[in-house]
Order: structure tokens, then C-alpha cells, then sequence
């Protein structure tokens, strides 16, 4: 269970390039923690045009990119599939993009391991 507290707001910087310029609140069980204000993030790879799946990218990307302690990549997605469920995502499109994200993902997860 994760509770994302707090409205996303983002602008666009340039390219595929977006910004919070907000906190974002993250209370998750496995350790909970804040976005803050500035983070870049390429949401999810592609501008998604449900918001409900933005929260969840950023979330996501904030995770796999600061190589926060505690977290193993399964849990990051895992965590990136609770919101999107939670933020009212069809069952279809979140798993879409669980399932890229378990595919895919593990060239970024490494890439920010070093």
C-alpha cells in the first residue's frame, strides 16, 4: 500500500524533459520518503495523457535514479503499479506499463547502480 500526499504539478523543460515544481509526498511501506521541487523526470519515457499515470512515473523514475537504500527494482515497480491502481488506472493500461517497466527497465536500473 502507497499514498502518494500531495498534488503533482510539472512543467515542461525541453525534449521529453518534464520538472515538479512541488514536493511530492511518498508513504510507502517499504520506506517512505519526498520528491522534491525540482526533480527532472522523463515520465515514464513518453508524456502519458492520464495524470493518474504521471504520478506514478515520477514516482517511479525518482526511485530507479536516486538508488534509494532499501529498494530492490521489483519493488520499485511494484510500487509504480500500486499507484497507478490506486490513482484509478484501468487494468489494462497499468499493466501495460508494469509489464514495459519489468521488461525494460533493468538497463536504467543498472545504469544508475554505478
Amino acid at each position: 500500500m502507497s499514498i502518494v500526499n500531495s498534488k503533482l504539478r510539472i512543467e515542461h523543460i525541453e525534449g521529453g524533459d518534464w520538472k515538479t515544481i512541488s514536493n511530492i509526498y511518498v508513504y510507502a511501506s517499504i520506506e517512505s520518503f519526498v520528491i522534491l521541487s525540482g526533480f527532472t523526470t522523463d515520465l515514464a519515457s513518453k508524456p502519458s495523457k492520464s495524470k493518474n499515470e504521471v504520478v506514478a512515473a515520477v514516482v517511479h523514475d525518482y526511485i530507479y535514479r536516486n538508488n534509494l537504500p532499501g529498494w530492490t527494482r521489483k519493488e520499485a515497480d511494484q510500487l509504480f503499479l500500486d499507484i497507478m491502481k490506486e490513482d484509478g488506472v484501468s487494468f489494462y493500461s497499468r499493466y501495460k506499463y508494469y509489464w514495459a517497466v519489468r521488461a525494460f527497465g533493468w538497463k536504467a536500473w543498472k545504469d544508475n547502480r554505478k
